[in-house]
């Protein structure tokens, strides 16, 4: 995961108010993207599933946490 680091991208470990365990470290580690371009702010979600990584753009319907950093 040390290869995110710069890269915009924050790895996330812990989810909700509670702070539970995002995913299963080592095994599956979700990160998330935030920026800004001419057309506003932009979301990315990825993940890291047993070597294999996977990123995508949010579903529509999705808001982001307003406490994300960014």
């Amino acid at each position: 995961m040390d290869i995110l680091e710069g890269a915009g991208w924050v790895v996330l470990p812990h989810w909700g108010s509670e702070g539970w365990d995002a995913g299963a470290w080592p095994l599956i580690i979700p990160a998330v993207a935030r920026t800004r371009d001419r057309n506003g702010e932009l979301f990315g979600n990825g993940q890291y599933v047993e070597g294999d990584t996977a990123d995508k753009p949010p579903a529509p319907e999705w808001k982001p946490y307003p406490g994300l950093a960014g």
